[in-house]
């Protein structure tokens, strides 16, 4: 049985949604398919307006999406990065101010979507270009709580995923005066999780209560995560103890700090982390295999640069990007010392090709240097970064 879905689109105005062919669909239970994913910007005048009309489309339809619950293992994280910027960042700092794209770096989504509260309350997701904690964009919780409500919880995440014993949970983010953030996660008992296709199961809500910073899982995930400035963002650390549960639901709740008037706010969300605890001691892994191939040596005006691709190894489930250097190790002047580490790039998997590296002139040698960080955001210690040198004079090349 075939049943259209009739959209309408006023582009003048805003973007209207016939819903009446997704609720037939919804009540006899069929499925529905989307085509043409460029629709909506290709349907607008003003180009600048497609973030907000993108999110208005996909806000009109949610009530009648089925929403796809990802099951992986711990850890869950997403700094909500949809793999493009007008700005790339890290820990909060803008480390490329230029427009970017790689969908290789895009994280698990959210849910975007409005929601109407009691009296003139409202609650809305979506995604913030303007400023990051990691990536290319942050998850912006925006509304009004309403007089009759001290608190709103926006569900954030749906999943189904396996918790530990011993959970350790970071948000990071930034509110607005007069409110306090907090995470709320919902469970379920793990053997009601096991059969596929199951929505309606019962869960429980927990808060976790914030850690102070003298505990010991708080001075280890900092200690793993090195240096940083949160610079205006806020770090919550929390620890859960659990026995056979699944995390099915992952919530902000937004509460008013006192009064009870209606309460505007604003929270940009960074990041969310849940992990083992135990996790926080492991050591890392080294990269391995480094090699390099398909070099091309191409001379400017003056300047020799070099093309070549690096390949390595790596669990890509341990990863969540590699920033690769180079350095002179020795050139024609034994005099001169060797360089400092240059950071070239990021790659989003074990390959990265390097396009018109400046290099001095032969005879010399040069490392490449491939510094993997963890799933977590945290810094792999330099003894297990992965290394390869390349020698080259005017005739020949060699590497080691």
């Amino acid at each position: 049985m075939d049943i259209e879905v009739d959209i309408e689109v006023d582009i003048e105005i805003d973007i209207e949604v016939d819903i009446e062919a997704l609720e037939l669909i919804r009540k006899h239970d069929f499925s529905t398919a989307i085509f043409a994913p460029g629709w909506v910007y290709e349907s607008i005048p003003d180009k600048t307006a497609f973030r907000k009309e993108q999110d208005r489309f996909w806000s009109l339809l949610s009530d009648f999406l089925y929403v796809h619950r990802p099951s992986s293992p711990l850890p869950f994280v997403s700094s909500f990065c949809q793999g493009a910027g007008t700005s790339l960042y890290w820990r909060g700092q803008r480390e490329v101010d230029r427009s970017w794209f790689n969908l290789d770096a895009q994280e698990l989504q959210p849910l975007y979507y409005k929601e109407t509260l009691e009296g003139e309350g409202w609650l809305r997701t979506q995604g913030c270009p303007e400023d990051a904690w990691s990536g290319g964009s942050s998850l912006l919780v925006e509304g009004v709580l309403p007089s009759m409500l001290s608190k709103v919880c926006a569900r954030i995440f749906s999943l189904q995923v396996p918790l530990s014993s011993r959970v350790f949970v970071s948000l990071i983010y930034k509110p607005s005066p007069g409110v306090s953030v907090s995470l709320e996660l919902k469970t379920a008992d793990a053997t009601l999780c096991t059969h596929r296709g199951v929505q309606d199961i019962p869960t429980s809500s927990v808060e976790p209560a914030a850690l102070t910073e003298d505990h010991q899982l708080v001075r280890q995930f900092s200690q793993s995560c090195g240096q940083w400035n949160p610079d205006g963002w806020t770090v919550r650390c929390s620890q859960l103890e659990l026995q056979g549960c699944t995390l099915r639901d992952v919530c902000v709740s937004v509460q008013r700090d006192g009064g009870d008037k209606d309460t505007p706010f604003k929270c940009r969300v960074g990041e969310i982390m849940i992990l083992d605890a135990e996790s926080l001691s492991v050591p890392p892994l080294p990269v391995q295999s480094v090699c390099i191939y398909d070099v091309v040596w191409l001379r400017g005006a003056n300047k020799l640069n070099l093309n070549a691709t690096l390949r390595w190894r790596y669990p890509a489930q341990l990863v969540r990007h590699f920033l690769v250097y180079w350095r002179r190790l020795r050139g024609p002047d034994p005099r001169i010392p060797s360089g400092k580490l240059a950071l070239i790039g990021r790659a989003y998997c074990p390959l990265f090709r390097v396009t018109e590296l400046t290099v001095p002139e032969p005879p010399g040698l040069l490392e490449l240097v491939v510094e993997p960080v963890s799933r977590e955001g945290f810094r792999v210690p330099e003894s297990q970064w992965g290394r390869r040198s390349l020698s080259y004079t005017e005739e020949r090349t060699d590497q080691s």
